[in-house]
């Protein structure tokens, strides 16, 4: 309806519904600059909302990460966390510390299985055997529980990577004296002296390694050298058991230990030259890196491990106890 009348038509008397119109149109114009302005509030939090998630969910690049998170050879694929909620569920998203995280839960499912058959075996067992195996699946289990709150919360702040790195660190320590003690137990049972002395001898070389690795310095890349050096000599210690064995009952004997030896040692190469993402740049960076190897040889040897010391316990219970020369006593004879 317009306002105003024609000179040319007399409409005589006629009400003024101009400001009436007005009115109306005003309330209409108001309410439809309400209703835009509410649209664009919905549309802008929406779009916020969006930017936002994608902006929580992506991965970072090397440019991004603080310096303590970083990997060396990994340019990208690095998961953004936020608070220790968003780290949680960063272990459902696709990044470069995914695989790690979900090769050592999967190892760590595994030693609860340990733990259940020797719960149901129990009574297969004499106690002592019960509690070795038990020994060694609480230490597998510790050591993956350090190993994946490392992968999952080393990104979210400096503090917090200093903790976890602290307990990754203890977690191996830990995982490599249960592998000695359980395995030391069952291969040397009839041989209570030869078992203390290396017994005695990994428990020192495990407590130097924990003491060190509580120095500031041990996790600095610059004395990564260092740290390998310990943890090889740890692990070297092995050997010497190893040609125990071999010397009183054959090299047949050793060759599970041996398989043993040769995983954690094929990991811990994996770890030192960073292979295949140092030789091929730029690739291997989400999928089958270095570190994700390593911890695949790792969960295999516990595997491996677990079968064998089941082995020994069954062998062990068919055989008895027999006098045995010390293969100490013909290792070291053998020199002089």
């Amino acid at each position: 309806m317009s306002c105003g009348k024609p000179d040319h038509f007399d409409y005589g008397p006629q009400p003024d519904v101009c400001f009436k119109d007005n009115n109306v149109h005003a309330r209409k114009m108001n309410n439809l600059s309400k209703f835009n302005q509410s649209s664009s509030d919905i549309s802008n939090g929406v779009s916020t909302k969006i930017t936002e998630r994608k902006h929580l969910s992506r991965r970072l690049t090397r440019n991004e990460v603080a310096q303590h998170a970083l990997a060396p050879h990994i340019h990208y694929g690095y998961p953004r966390i936020d608070s220790f909620v968003d780290g949680l569920q960063s272990m459902f998203r696709l990044h470069n510390e995914t695989v790690n995280i979900w090769t050592h839960i999967f190892g760590f499912i595994c030693t609860i299985g340990f733990l259940s058959l020797t719960g149901l075996e129990y009574q297969n067992y004499h106690i002592m055997d019960s509690v070795m195996l038990t020994v060694f699946a609480v230490c597998c289990a510790l050591c993956f529980t350090g190993s994946i709150l490392f992968h999952t919360f080393k990104c979210y702040s400096y503090e917090i990577y200093k903790l976890v790195v602290m307990l990754d660190y203890l977690g191996i320590f830990v995982m490599i004296y249960g592998s000695f003690f359980s395995g030391l137990y069952f291969e040397f049972y009839c041989q209570s002296t030869e078992r203390t002395v290396y017994q005695v001898g990994i428990t020192i070389l495990v407590i130097t390694g924990v003491i060190f690795s509580f120095s500031p310095k041990f996790d600095d890349d610059r004395y990564m050298h260092y740290r390998l050096g310990i943890f090889f000599g740890v692990g070297a210690f092995a050997v010497i058991p190893m040609m125990s064995v071999a010397a009183t009952e054959g090299v047949g004997r050793v060759a599970k230990w041996f398989v043993l030896l040769l995983l954690y040692s094929g990991g811990a190469v994996f770890y030192v030259t960073k292979f295949p993402e140092s030789r091929f740049p730029g690739r291997f960076q989400i999928w089958f890196s270095s570190h994700q190897l390593w911890h695949g040889m790792v969960v295999a040897a516990a595997l491996w491990q677990y079968y064998s010391l089941k082995h020994l316990h069954v062998e062990k219970s068919m055989r008895g106890c027999k006098v045995v020369d010390d293969g100490l006593l013909m290792l070291l004879s053998s020199y002089w």
